[in-house]
């Protein structure tokens, strides 16, 4: 083989291992901007849960329970007699 072909298919191969560099550059943005992407998405996650969880805890706190630990509803509304929420609910739909 002469010096000349051995010099182009050595051409060839440090042509073709650019291109497999720069496809792999670009793989590697392509995945630090998923990275990042998907950390911003369960940060945003995980303050909401912390939010609702804080919430929650809230609630149970204020929360009434009768003797079995049924939560009481004590919403009490002129013209209502009982606490079924069905019929508080229509009451108030009424007012609006």
């Amino acid at each position: 083989m002469g010096s000349y072909l051995r010099g182009v298919l050595r051409e060839k191969k440090v042509a073709g291992l650019e291109s497999e560099r720069q496809a792999f550059m670009r793989g590697k943005s392509s995945s630090r901007y998923k990275l990042e992407n998907i950390l911003q998405t369960v940060e945003k996650n995980n303050s909401l849960i912390n939010r609702i969880t804080g919430d929650m805890e809230a609630f149970k706190s204020r929360a009434q329970y009768d003797n079995d630990k049924n939560m009481l509803n004590p919403v009490l509304l002129d013209g209502v007699t009982g606490s079924n929420p069905q019929l508080i609910g229509k009451k108030l739909n009424e007012m609006n």
